[in-house]
């Protein structure tokens, strides 16, 4: 059923913020270069480590790079259904909240619009156009 949405929550303060615990291509090859740096030369290690090491770490970075380009994709096209329904009458399924839209935007990658009314309806949910 169609739920009216809050605005989206305001910014966490620094303070209370979790730490990233991501680490990127950069942190990767600090870390490579540090064990190269600290290994044993009497017994160095296997050179097939390092390049599969290498190979897994151009995978996940490709692999974050496809998924930032498809949450980019995804939020402009909730951005352009959004815009598409800008003066429509929208209704929930249940009936219990309609108007026409005035304006809209994307939080956390779905479309929300603002009725005249002054209620919200999250477009990721099902919805009932009128006109």
């Amino acid at each position: 059923m169609i739920q009216a949405v809050s605005n989206p929550p305001a910014a966490t303060p620094a303070s209370t913020a979790k730490p990233k615990m991501n680490l990127n291509a950069n942190d990767f090859l600090q870390l490579l270069i540090a064990q190269l740096k600290a290994q044993d030369p009497t017994s160095p290690a296997d050179s097939t480590q390092f390049v599969s090491q290498l190979s897994s770490m151009s995978s996940v970075e490709q692999s974050i790079q496809t998924n930032a380009k498809l949450d980019s994709l995804l939020s402009g096209l909730a951005s352009m259904q959004v815009s598409s329904l800008i003066g429509k009458q929208l209704s929930s399924l249940d009936g219990l909240t309609s108007g026409l839209v005035t304006s809209g935007g994307v939080f956390d990658g779905a479309g929300v619009v603002t009725l005249d009314t002054g209620a919200q309806l999250d477009l990721s949910k099902n919805v009932r156009i009128s006109g």
